[in-house]
This record gives structure tokens, C-alpha cells and sequence, in this order.
């Protein structure tokens, strides 16, 4: 108990007992895997040593996973094979409700889970544009975007939930001052994309954000060691130097994403994936020049967005109803809300494929 207070490294026995530990969790879980799954322990082994990152075709291929469903539909299979779906009776209101545009407030860094300060909760926008969608008095839809993006599966939850809206009633993208990456990958399925002329959008790519700290840590005399069961079990360490092998299959993970990323774009823009490579690879572009390349469909505001939207739905008398509703704060001091700061940082630092600008760009007036 008292090694880390007097030592720099892990002794033999402490090591033996983790591995032990590791052990005692590690194969109960390879046999507990390999027979659902129908192949052997070693065979197994091999795919977690040899394999490190599986894509959906692959983790079919190998035998992991049964089928490539949307998270939708997902839902709707567990329904229909676990019996858990629940009929609903739907009462109707009689009544002539008021035809309304939604205006949805997509801004700051795009994250897994909730939203708070700064930082788009892919949880909380999802099912605030679900809410949206099933809304019979919301006509048309705004969606307003201001970010640099964030963590590459949580654009595309957001991405996929405004495609479906766009099923049902117009979809307009009002950009602001950035749109770029994800921040662009959530804004491709509009009918129709607006963008300031000076709007910062584009940059579609992707980043593995991977630290090599070691050298920091030895500076201010922090010492590390890490018990691990798998060849690459540590390959996200802060602490490990990547081999050739590892970063050869890190740079195909990271290219499948960046595949997948110029793919749902030339879809929602209605153009081809080579196309979108070519105007892609991470550059950026104006409002301006993103029209003329094809990112964009017209430069202009949001009140240029809303009109769009009006005249889509075919509103007479505009209503706009905004989303998410604010929440009323009480701020009890200079450090009221810094721990869900720093939960949602975390939760972006922890993401493993990330669609964001790797930089901010401000331009001031001298």
C-alpha cells in the first residue's frame, strides 16, 4: 500500500497481483464474448491483438457484430425482438393550432451526452429535434450553427436527427461566424445551407488527438507503469510510443472516418465523395467561397434563413419559437458550474475520433 509513496516504479508483487486482477476480469470476459459469438477464445484473442479498431463492415466480417443498423433503428428492433415496445393511444386535440418556424441554437463544441455551458450535449439535442419533428404546429425549421465541432459520433446523432425532420417539414442552415468540421457535418442535410460571408466553415477532416506526455511527466517527476493483457491494450495511453504497426492502423481508422465524413457530405450536397475530398482534407473556406465550391447554397443572415424557411412552409404570418428553451441560472460565485466545464472538456479530451478544427481563428479590426 505504501509503494507509490516510496518508490518510482512498480514492484514485481504489485505487478503480479494487478495482472492477476486483470486476469480474474479479462478471460472470464474473452470466453463469456467468444461463446455468444460463436468462435473460439484464441481466435478472439487474435482479433483484439491483430485487429485494434474495427469499422462496422469489419466488426461483421470478423464475426462481433450481427448487422449495421441507425441507432433509430435499433430502437425499433429491441420493439419487435425483445417485446419491450409499449402501445401508445394517441389522443388528438381538436383545435387549429398556429403554424410556427423552429429557430434551434446549435453552438460551441459538439460532445457526447448533455449540453452545458459552451459545449452541445449530442443527448440533448437529439431530443430536442426529435421533439421538434413531432411537432404538427412547427412547419419549417432554422437551424442556427455555430461551432468548430467536437466528437465525430455525437455530429453525426445530430446530423441524422435533423435528416429526419427534413422527412417531414423544410430544414434551413443558417450559419454564423464557424461552421467548420462538425460543425459542418451536423448543417449537410438542409434543403437549404445560408452563410455569412465571412462565416469560417469546411474543414472537413478528422483528428485522433493523441498526447505523448511521457516526457512531462518525467520533467516534473511523475512516474507511470501499466499491467495490460492485449498487444495494444495501452495504445491510448498518454505514456506509450505508438510502433509502426499501431500508427499504420490508427491512420486506416482515422481515414474510415474521414471516409464516412466525405460521404455523408457529398450525399446531403447531392455530389460525389471525390468531389468532397478534393475541397476537403481539412481546408477551410469563406461563406463566400464555400458557395461557389458548393458547401454552401446562398450567403446571407438568419433573417435571410427565416424568410427561406417562410416561404418554404408556406406561412403567411411568421411565428418563431426558439430552441432549447433557456434555462434560468443562479450563480452563487466566479466558480458556480466549473466542475460541468470541466465534465464536458473531459468528455471531449476522451473522445477517440474527433470532426474539430484543430485551432480558432479571430480576426480583429486594428
Amino acid at each position: 500500500a505504501a509503494e507509490p509513496f516510496s518508490r518510482e516504479d512498480m514492484s514485481e508483487e504489485d505487478s503480479l497481483q494487478l495482472t492477476e486482477y486483470l486476469s480474474d476480469i479479462y478471460h472470464p470476459t474473452i470466453e463469456v464474448i467468444a461463446e455468444s459469438r460463436h468462435i473460439s477464445p484464441d481466435s478472439l484473442q487474435k482479433l483484439i491483438d491483430e485487429g485494434i479498431f474495427f469499422d462496422g463492415e469489419e466488426a461483421v466480417e470478423a464475426g462481433l457484430v450481427d448487422t449495421i443498423l441507425e441507432k433509430q433503428d435499433v430502437d425499433s428492433l429491441i420493439g419487435k425482438k425483445g417485446k419491450f415496445a409499449k402501445e401508445k393511444v394517441v389522443m388528438r386535440e381538436w383545435r387549429t393550432g398556429k403554424k410556427k418556424i423552429a429557430l434551434v441554437v446549435a453552438e460551441g463544441n459538439i460532445i457526447q451526452g448533455k449540453s452545458s455551458r459552451g459545449y452541445m450535449g449530442s443527448d440533448d439535442m437529439v431530443k430536442t429535434l426529435e421533439g421538434i419533428k413531432n411537432d404538427e404546429d412547427i412547419k419549417a425549421v432554422v437551424f442556427r450553427v455555430n461551432s468548430g465541432g467536437g466528437d465525430a459520433l455525437a455530429s453525426e446523432l445530430i446530423a441524422n436527427a435533423l435528416k429526419n425532420i427534413g422527412e417531414k417539414k423544410p430544414v434551413i442552415v443558417s450559419m454564423g461566424g464557424v461552421a467548420g468540421s462538425g460543425g459542418y457535418f451536423i448543417s449537410i442535410y438542409g434543403d437549404k445551407i445560408y452563410a455569412d460571408n465571412a462565416t469560417l466553415t469546411g474543414s472537413i477532416g478528422v483528428i485522433w488527438p493523441g498526447f505523448l506526455l511521457k516526457g512531462l511527466y518525467d520533467k516534473i517527476g511523475i512516474s507511470w507503469d501499466i499491467v495490460k493483457l492485449g498487444e495494444h491494450a495501452d495504445i491510448l495511453s498518454d505514456i506509450h510510443r505508438w510502433d509502426d504497426y499501431e500508427r499504420e492502423k490508427i491512420k486506416k481508422s482515422v481515414k474510415w472516418w474521414y471516409d464516412r465524413f466525405t460521404s455523408a457530405v457529398a450525399s446531403g450536397r447531392d455530389t460525389t465523395r471525390e468531389y468532397i475530398h478534393s475541397i476537403g482534407e481539412g481546408r477551410i473556406w469563406s461563406g463566400t467561397s464555400g458557395k461557389r465550391v458548393g458547401l454552401v447554397d446562398k450567403v446571407g443572415g438568419m433573417l435571410d434563413a427565416l424568410d427561406e424557411a417562410q416561404e418554404m412552409a408556406g406561412i403567411k404570418k411568421r411565428e418563431v419559437v426558439i430552441y432549447p428553451k433557456p434555462k434560468r441560472e443562479f450563480r452563487f460565485g466566479p466558480s458556480f458550474g466549473i466542475s460541468t466545464y470541466l465534465s464536458s472538456l473531459k468528455s471531449l479530451l476522451s473522445s477517440e475520433y474527433l470532426y474539430i478544427m484543430p485551432y480558432r481563428i479571430e480576426v480583429e479590426e486594428r
